[in-house]
């Protein structure tokens, strides 16, 4: 198949299926062959970008020596981290103190004194040439889609891109201008898309569509992993039938999922379960917060942390004024809540994509009949929210209001009441 002169290859990977795992064994394989380098792996978040190249470098490690460089924004190169020896400005000033004298000298001026504009003309000509250089001796290049831009000029016969389902169109389209062959697309389209702040530019432009999902709408084949490893057989069966149409097999069974016997006995031995909450639901600014659900979530936390279960298995998903009042709640609350507050993670769903924990909790915060659900009714915020437990997903909400505004809520929750894991206040 071919597109705008491009040869892509697309990947479909779903939720908890080794995505990370296929994408860095890709990556392996084509720095092997050395035969078309060097390769470009893109995302659109650099979160994304530094998780790949970590595993990368895990990956190779003991093997031959790879040329593995990151490229930063000229607005992150101030930042330091465990992969700043990777990054190209700190190569640049490496090289230009054995390479070039006159870069280190007009640098080094430039940190003292202004620099003549025939001076700012030889640095960035200098500066540029040593760039290239290292770039050309790369064997894999790691950027986000948007600093890809930055070097229009090279060539990258092979691109990755990583959370394609993510990322705007017209970013996705910067990496594949720099001379790709080669186009491998990695995601998942019944996940979060891309986030488009302008309304009016999402809508007229219809920037919420990724190029991933454009192409799986247009009937493109794609490679499908179909085999989750991440979740539990019972959290995982119904969104592989409701979301993945029965294609989603499960990869582990329930003896490698078991969790603490007095919150299995809690949860009537399911690792699922509804528990629903009358109590009415806050408006707070933009955002909404439930005292009620918020007691039922502090309960189901203070209740695993006196079993032994780790702060950091542990994710709360709930809007941004539900989570502020839950930090400062258990602050109040909890003795030991500075030694854990940076381990036990509450936050919105879009922040756990991509991720997993042994226990979630999905304080679902709305109750007034009169009102809309908000983000609950998003099936592909849904999705990512019920997928993301291993051993256990815990869902806090108002069910008769959930039924009547989403027919997937009203399917999820007579799923719990199959399991027997409805649970009253």
């Amino acid at each position: 198949m071919v597109l705008y002169g491009y040869y892509i290859w697309k990947l479909i990977t779903l939720t908890g299926t080794g995505k990370t795992t296929t994408e860095v064994n890709i990556i392996t394989n084509l720095l092997t062959k050395k035969s078309k380098k060097p390769i470009m792996v893109c995302a659109s978040s650099n979160a994304a970008v530094d998780n790949l190249l970590r595993k990368t470098i895990l990956e190779v490690s003991g093997r031959e020596e790879f040329c593995l460089v990151r490229i930063q924004s000229k607005a992150r190169e101030g930042i330091i981290s465990d992969l700043s020896h990777l990054s190209l400005h700190v190569r640049v000033r490496e090289l230009s103190k054995t390479e070039n004298g006159d870069h280190e000298r007009l640098t080094c001026k430039m940190e003292f004194s202004n620099l003549s504009k025939a001076e700012e003309k030889m640095l960035k000509i200098l500066h540029g040439h040593l760039e290239d250089t290292i770039l050309k001796q790369a064997d894999a290049v790691f950027c986000t889609c948007v600093t890809a831009g930055r070097f229009s000029g090279s060539r990258f016969p092979v691109v990755l891109i990583d959370e394609a389902g993510q990322a705007k169109e017209p970013e996705t389209l910067i990496p594949l201008v720099m001379g790709s062959k080669k186009v491998i697309l990695l995601g998942d389209q019944q996940q979060l898309g891309p986030l488009v702040v302008c309304q009016k530019a999402e809508v007229k432009q219809n920037l919420s569509t990724s190029m991933l999902q454009r192409l799986v709408e247009i009937g493109n084949e794609a490679i499908l992993l179909d085999a989750q490893y991440r979740m539990h057989p019972f959290i995982s069966k119904f969104p592989a039938q409701y979301f993945y149409f029965g294609r989603l097999k499960d990869g582990v069974d329930a003896t490698s999922r078991a969790m603490s016997s007095s919150f299995r006995n809690k949860l009537k031995d399911k690792p699922f379960a509804f528990i629903r909450s009358c109590d009415l639901e806050e408006k707070c600014g933009k955002s909404y917060m439930n005292r009620g659900e918020a007691e039922h979530v502090i309960q189901i936390v203070s209740s695993l942390l006196t079993e032994g279960v780790l702060p950091e298995d542990i994710g709360i998903i709930t809007p941004e004024a539900q989570r502020a009042f839950l930090v400062k709640t258990f602050a109040m609350r909890t003795p030991q809540w500075e030694e854990i507050s940076w381990k036990l993670e509450i936050s919105s769903v879009d922040s756990f994509q991509g991720r997993e924990k042994k226990i979630i909790i999905f304080s679902t915060v709305r109750s007034s009949k009169d009102s809309d659900i908000g983000f609950l009714g998003d099936l592909r915020r849904l999705n990512v929210s019920i997928t993301r437990a291993m051993d256990a997903l815990v869902i806090i909400g108002n069910n008769q209001l959930l039924s009547s505004k989403s027919r997937v809520w009203e399917d999820l929750i007579r799923y719990s009441k199959e399991l027997h894991s409805f649970l009253e206040e």
